[in-house]
């Protein structure tokens, strides 16, 4: 039988990010850091079995996962999460020396204590063109210096089935021997739906297809 992947879900929010993973039976999300209280109590809500530390990032560690949770880091296969680049868009390689990089920084220490196979960082479009694309290669070569092979991609939710645009960039890493392969679109603009890339995509979906079935909401309620 094989074993659920286990995952750490790090400046989690609402828990956003990590949801296609607690809804797929191959993944067990173990841990979420998350500083924002209301945020925190929001996680716990959508993700009743994960065990959310609601506190700064800087006291998440190895040691106590392995004695609140009695999971070692070694069986910690994935990470995820996004911490803000907007402070530190100026910092290119000092990125890992500026106070202002606070919170990246604490990813990658995070990331080296407990070494998975794959993580996946999500940020905003903007990554690539800050300093003209220097911050990103900082990055970039941060993690490859972990031994990761990076990958990155922006996507749009709204390619994928959501009632939204809404652009990320996703970067992968990976210590696994394959590649990482990156979902197919599976929604685009309706006038392209019936020919992009020589496959029938679905045209986006829009606010009101996703919701017009809700019950309406009377006033005061």
């Amino acid at each position: 039988m094989t074993k659920n992947l286990k995952v750490i879900d790090l400046f989690s929010g609402v828990g956003g990010l990590s949801y296609g993973f607690a809804h797929d039976d191959n993944f067990e999300i173990v841990a979420a850091n998350e500083i924002l209280p209301n945020m925190a109590k929001a996680y716990s809500l959508n993700h009743p079995t994960v065990k959310v530390y609601n506190e700064d990032i800087k006291y998440f560690n190895a040691q106590k996962i392995e004695k609140d949770l009695n999971v070692k880091k070694d069986d910690i296969d994935i990470i995820v999460g996004g911490p803000p680049c907007q402070a530190y868009s100026t910092l290119g390689k000092r990125l890992m020396d500026d106070q202002r990089g606070k919170l990246f920084q604490e990813y990658y220490r995070v990331l080296k204590e407990f070494n998975p196979k794959l993580f996946l960082f999500e940020n905003v479009k903007g990554l690539l063109s800050m300093q003209g694309g220097e911050l990103l290669k900082t990055i970039i070569s941060l993690f490859e210096s972990l031994g990761y092979k990076v990958q990155y991609k922006l996507l749009n939710a709204a390619d994928f089935g959501a009632p939204q645009i809404r652009k990320r960039l996703i970067i992968i890493g990976s210590k696994l021997k394959n590649n990482f392969q990156y979902p197919s679109q599976t929604h685009c603009c309706s006038e392209e739906a019936p020919n992009l890339f020589r496959t029938v995509l679905k045209p986006h979906l829009t606010l009101e297809e996703a919701i017009s079935d809700l019950p309406l909401i009377k006033s005061g309620e």
